[in-house]
């Protein structure tokens, strides 16, 4: 199959790739996926020969192209011309070898070098290739027995680069040279008395070599290694995160030079882990499902993670390794941690009603490690958030307040479930405050005001797998763990409130005598709070000034890096938060609370219930704290009944289920028999945007749809 494809200029949105598929009668046995093209391309092939399966009866070809936002948009590339070729059937794999290759011209600027590829294949024939640098067609056509195209450099693009063609199941390599560049080999990077990855920048005339991903320049490095550089004068910068000074000098390259820059070490400038807090980030995949990049995996995260100098991370969707097991993925785990990083995994539930991260759980050894996923994909959110609690995980709300409106649709990623995992089941321990701008803090102080304890928390929502991904450390989530870093800690830290959010600086701030972010006070008095601020070492930055943030209003603040402020709480329920603002981004605590005597912040609530029962045969009833099929779910109240009225009081979460001695089941979630269920939706809808998140008759609706449920079941229907 051969199309010629034009992708219009639009930022990268969409990806675009052919299949054909081959087919016994009308059942598909086989489908092959050509190489996917993407971005802002010029008129190009793409294409793929794939082998007919036995018994192969006929094949059909397609076009397929997906944008990134799941969303029906217009179709912004054109396929000026298709064919479909077919040759007799043959046992053996193709043969086919590169011509040799010129290496790359001696000259600055844009440059090219002819790849051309023999073979006796039938003409129409597609080969397809790929490049680790340059860019190169993604298919190549037969004629006469030669399949060419051309590797092209940009004027930024220096260094060999490896062409993989492939040709029904067969591979050959060839290398382009690249005389051009120069090499400089680093032996050795370290920090804290350890090797470390690390970020490398080399800078001419103010601007970055560019590297893999576009929202972090230059290139992440595991030394020893060696880069392939273009000659001129530069500066080299080679850092390992915020808290350490990044290592600079400039460097004269000329074409073909070999340069060894030694043992490179970066020293630190502020120890937050001396005063028990540990940066991380708990928000990310490795594999977000752009899939430009193919290679990476866990080991990726892990060396990333370094580089930015995040003491935690927890990344997701790993491609590789693929456990089996949690023991499986234990192992991988510790091996990829570090006295520098602790490595665990942790995901993102995606719901129509919210997304929520969690971290720290803990299932036994020998499950399998995609059991658990399975089953949070058949029950609802809340009754997985409540699992993934039993299980030991922290759990907090992602992007709460984001959505998009795309040619009058408007489509949902805000956290529209909060009346009711939050306000009615308490299931929410954190909240991130770093998207979302002013909108975000302002629902966060609405929750608060109202008396919920939530911990401010962040992440980056991190990948890897494509160049405009954000990248591991962009946000930082701070947890303090006095006892030294571990997967408990962390977890404990945000169910306590003990968490810092930056952007950017670097902060602390305790109330009293140390105490950290999280802790009650009693009001009547002030209270001490001291915030200390360091900008960010790796690059030019500067605090600008210290505040306290409290009901969505700055209500002191010092321009100075360092503070104390006096606190003192109004009326019976009060907060504050400690804030850092930098030229580069911000740093925001945890609340501090006060509460007098009497003070009960909101707790989970209980539901009455009033069941008309009417059965002619002896039934059972189960009160199950959770849906049946969750993980650790339990029986809480267990009763014979007859027909008549049944009272009873349970959680929210509960679903009750009916045995009737006939053998026949039947379950009810009291989320559905509220009309609480439908509720969610309706927000999420958007009919009113994020509006109803911002209003507390919402959740007082919901509590009151909860309070009293009364229903009939008829157990002979």
């Amino acid at each position: 199959m051969i199309t010629s494809i034009q992708i219009e200029p639009f930022s990268g949105t969409y990806v675009v790739w052919s299949e054909v598929e081959f087919l016994n009668g009308a059942r598909v046995v086989h489908t092959a996926k050509s190489p996917e093209i993407s971005g802002n391309q010029p008129l190009q092939t793409i294409g793929l020969t794939a082998a007919a399966p036995e018994g192969t009866t006929g094949c059909r070809a397609a076009i397929a192209a997906q944008n990134r936002f799941g969303l029906l948009m217009p179709a912004r590339f054109t396929a000026r011309e298709m064919s479909f070729v077919t040759s007799s059937p043959s046992t053996e794999r193709p043969a086919f070898q590169f011509e040799s290759l010129a290496p790359l011209p001696v000259q600055p600027g844009a440059r090219t070098v002819p790849v051309v590829l023999r073979t006796a294949v039938p003409d129409g024939t597609v080969v397809n290739l790929t490049a680790t640098r340059g860019t190169i067609a993604t298919a190549a056509v037969v004629r006469g027995g030669v399949a060419s195209t051309i590797l092209r450099y940009n004027e930024k693009e220096a260094g060999r680069s490896t062409i993989t063609a492939s040709l029904v199941g067969a591979t050959q390599t060839a290398v382009a040279a690249d005389p051009y560049a120069a090499l400089v080999h680093f032996p050795a990077f370290e920090r804290d008395g350890h090797s470390t990855p690390a970020l490398v920048r080399f800078i001419l005339n103010g601007k970055v070599l560019p590297g893999r991903y576009r929202q972090i320049e230059g290139q992440f490095l595991q030394a020893p290694a060696t880069m392939e550089v273009p000659p001129g004068l530069w500066q080299l910068h080679v850092s390992a995160g915020p808290h350490h000074a990044p290592h600079e000098r400039q460097i004269s390259l000329s074409s073909g030079q070999q340069l060894d820059a030694g043992r490179i070490r970066l020293d630190r400038k502020v120890n937050l882990r001396e005063l028990g807090w540990y940066g991380g980030d708990p928000d990310g995949d490795v594999y977000h499902g752009e899939r430009i990049y193919t290679d990476v995996g866990a080991h990726t995260a892990a060396m990333i993670s370094q580089a930015v100098g995040l003491d935690w991370v927890t990344p997701a969707n790993w491609g590789q390794p693929q456990p089996r097991t949690w023991r499986e993925a234990r192992q991988t785990m510790d091996a990829l941690s570090s006295p520098l990083l602790l490595f665990r995994w942790a995901n993102e539930k995606k719901w129509l009603t919210g997304h929520y991260c969690f971290l720290g759980i803990h299932p036994p050894d020998d499950e399998p490690f995609d059991r658990l996923w399975k089953i949070l994909n058949r029950i609802e959110p809340f009754e997985a958030l409540l699992a993934l609690r039993r299980l030991g995980g922290g759990t907090f709300a992602n992007h709460p307040v984001r959505y998009w409106v795309t040619n009058g649709k408007f489509s949902t990623n805000m956290y529209s479930g909060l009346p009711f995992d939050l306000a009615a089941a308490g299931l929410i321990d954190g909240f991130n405050i770093n998207e979302g701008g002013e909108r975000v803090l302002e629902l966060w102080s609405f929750l608060l005001d109202h008396g919920f304890r939530l911990a401010a928390t962040g992440g980056a929502d991190f990948a890897l797998d494509h160049p405009n991904a954000w990248l591991p450390g962009l946000s930082r989530l701070y947890v303090q763990c006095p006892d030294g870093l571990s997967e408990n800690c962390f977890r404990e830290a945000i169910r306590s409130q003990r968490t810092i959010v930056s952007t950017g600086p670097l902060m602390t701030a305790s109330i009293d005598s140390g105490l950290p972010p999280g802790t009650t006070v009693t009001p009547g008095g002030a209270h001490k709070i001291t915030v200390r601020a360091w900008p960010r070492f790796d690059r030019v930055d500067s605090i600008e000034r210290v505040e306290l943030w409290s009901h969505n209003k700055v209500i002191a603040s010092k321009p100075a890096s360092e503070a104390t402020f006096d606190w003192e709480p109004a009326g019976n329920w009060d907060w504050v938060s400690a804030r850092a603002v930098s030229k580069t981004g911000w740093a925001m605590s945890s609340a501090f609370y006060a509460a007098g005597p009497g003070h009960r912040s909101n707790e989970p609530m209980s539901c009455n219930v009033s069941i008309e029962l009417t059965t002619q045969h002896p039934a059972t009833l189960e009160v199950w704290d959770n849906h049946p099929e969750a993980p650790e779910s339990r029986i809480i109240q267990q009763q014979a009944v007859r027909t008549g009225q049944v009272r009873l009081t349970a959680p929210p979460t509960s679903t009750l289920r009916f045995l009737s001695a006939t053998g026949k089941v039947r379950d009810f979630r009291l989320y559905d028999l509220s009309g609480v269920h439908a509720s969610m939706d309706k927000i999420a809808e958007g009919e009113r945007r994020d509006q109803p998140l911002f209003e507390w008759q919402t959740y007082e609706d919901v509590r009151r749809k909860l309070a009293e449920i009364k229903f009939s079941v008829n157990l002979e229907n």
